[in-house]
């Protein structure tokens, strides 16, 4: 019963974070179809078991009229079926607008709470809500399937109680053999989780780092890692197979094998008739969907408990202080910060200070793994701290990162994308000139359509550069920015920062394996100590 309640808290949990219209409605209207197959389903055996044997004695004047005009059984048998797939679409649809409504507010919420890695707000977003719309498909399924056992039962026990007595005793000793399988499904169901989310974490880093992969030839320790894990993840998958596939036939084996049994015993066999074992294969069937329904409702529990982190998640950055100062000699000033990403008990930057004067370039090195991106990202907004202080002087900011966002849209689309004011066109062409995006001059070129496989990476860089800076940022970060810039290229850029910077209002934060290609003004450099603590050493 306690289990029982928590599901029912928890259908509540997801209902409020949904926000779909006429959810209650929807579900009462599966609850009365449900209902109207199950007397379809008795009305259909009772008037085939007529037919057939001519022996049903049921006194009732509308069951006599079908009895009496059996051209009214098929349109029944229309009926039952349009019934059936009205009820099925009405959960299916119902679960497809929980997944979609879930999907928005995971994104909104790796938006808002900004302390997610991207291979879990990956998994939350694109898989995580689907596991937990089959949770309330389940709940769905199950509440539609206990009206159809209760009608059923209803029926058997007025028709035979004896037998149906026998059945009784039965289902009550699958209880347990019943409640193991769920458990053992659900544990299956817990490594299918983490060892999914860990091979999603695996091909994230493969992608992330493939050209160094191939030119270190380190591809067969990364296959076999992969392969591994997944190896992991399927034996989990068919664990739960088989646990949730016993569950569900385990119902049918009991009915037809104690039928097989009565069947045998005189006393029972003359008991027996045709719609009894109709009703009853039925009363079975339904069973069957009930526990099919409760594995998945189990399963699909353990994503919900994981969404529940989300919430939890809430509370991580409630002791930050974010401010904006114009009148700051700093650009960004850091104060007393800490930050950990979600489902983390590990801080990844403990009591972070640090200062970054205006109109001047830093560089920010390390080797990977250290936190560069993570740190810009929390200079930046992006990524929220769990306490600590932020000041900014500014809040027109530009980002350049190594994997440049581009949209299949026309130039301008692209150079003018987030801007909020309207951009002329000569400003946009300067920067085109400026920065030499094409090796000579065309015409129309802001109404050029772009996509990622019309530009090289080099253009495709030049293009969020110059993105960057055509909405007058103040403080621009800078992430691996020319790494996919050809030596000239660099130069380019590097002398075109170094114009800004000195005809005034603009700082640099840049992340970089490679500080001698820019000329900059301070150093930081990330380091890692033997117990994972990570320094930030000023080098210049």
């Amino acid at each position: 019963m306690k289990n029982f309640k928590k599901i029912i808290e928890d259908i509540f949990y997801v209902s409020r974070l949904t926000k779909i219209k006429k959810k209650k409605v929807r579900i009462l209207f599966s609850a009365v179809v449900s209902n109207s197959i199950s007397l379809a389903d008795i009305l259909i055996i009772l008037s085939f078991s007529n037919i057939l044997t001519d022996t049903v004695n049921i006194e009732n004047e509308y069951l006599q009229i079908i009895f009496d005009n059996p051209v009214f059984i098929p349109i029944i048998v229309i009926f039952r079926y349009i019934l059936n797939f009205v009820g099925k679409y009405n959960i299916f649809s119902l679960s497809k607008d929980v997944e979609q409504s879930l999907k928005v507010y995971l994104l909104e919420e790796v938006y808002k709470k900004g302390n997610y890695s991207l291979s879990d707000a990956t998994y939350y977003i694109e898989t995580l809500s689907v596991h937990i719309a089959y949770f309330f498909n389940a709940f769905a399924n199950i509440a539609s399937s206990f009206i159809q056992v209760v009608i059923f039962l209803a029926y058997l026990s007025y028709d035979n109680f004896q037998t149906i007595s026998v059945f009784g005793v039965l289902v009550l000793l699958l209880y347990y053999p019943t409640k193991l399988l769920l458990s053992k499904g659900r544990l299956a169901m817990e490594d299918s989780f983490n060892f999914s989310r860990t091979t999603l974490r695996n091909i994230q880093r493969i992608i992330d780092n493939l050209y160094l992969v191939k030119i270190l030839k380190t591809q067969e320790n990364e296959l076999s890692n992969f392969n591994n894990n997944l190896s992991n993840l399927y034996r989990a998958e068919k664990k739960k197979f088989i646990y949730s596939d016993v569950n569900a036939t385990v119902p049918n084996f009991v009915a037809i094998f104690t039928f097989s049994l009565l069947l045998v015993v005189s006393r029972f066999k003359s008991l027996i008739s045709l719609e009894f074992i109709g009703v009853t294969l039925r009363l079975v069937q339904t069973l069957a969907s009930v526990n099919s329904a409760l594995s998945m409702l189990v399963g699909s529990h353990v994503h919900l408990e994981k969404l529940f982190l989300v919430e939890e998640n809430e509370e991580t950055n409630k002791d930050v202080i974010i401010e904006n100062d114009p009148s700051s000699s700093d650009a960004i000033k850091v104060t007393n910060l800490n930050f950990k990403f979600m489902n983390s008990n590990e801080l990844f930057f403990s009591n972070l200070n640090l200062e970054f004067k205006k109109n001047k370039h830093y560089i920010i090195t390390g080797i990977n793994g250290t936190g560069k991106s993570t740190l810009l990202g929390i200079l930046s907004g992006a990524l929220n701290p769990t306490s600590g202080k932020i000041v900014s002087s500014s809040q027109k900011v530009g980002y350049v990162g190594a994997t440049p966002l581009i949209l299949e849209d026309t130039l301008r689309e692209n150079l003018t994308y987030g801007s909020k004011e309207n951009v002329p066109d000569q400003i946009l062409y300067e920067l085109i000139k400026e920065f030499k995006i094409f090796n000579e001059d065309k015409e129309n070129v802001l109404e050029t359509k772009i996509t990622n496989k019309t530009l090289s990476s080099g253009q495709m860089q030049k293009v969020s550069f110059i993105r960057a800076l055509v909405g007058g940022c103040e403080i621009i970060f800078l992430d691996e920015s020319t790494a996919n810039l050809d030596v000239e290229a660099k130069k380019q850029i590097s002398e075109i920062l170094s114009t800004r910077l000195k005809s005034g209002n603009l700082t640099i934060i840049n992340s970089t394996h490679n500080p001698e290609e820019f000329q900059f003004d301070h150093h930081y450099m990330i380091d890692i100590h033997e117990n994972q603590q990570r320094h930030i050493l000023q080098l210049k």
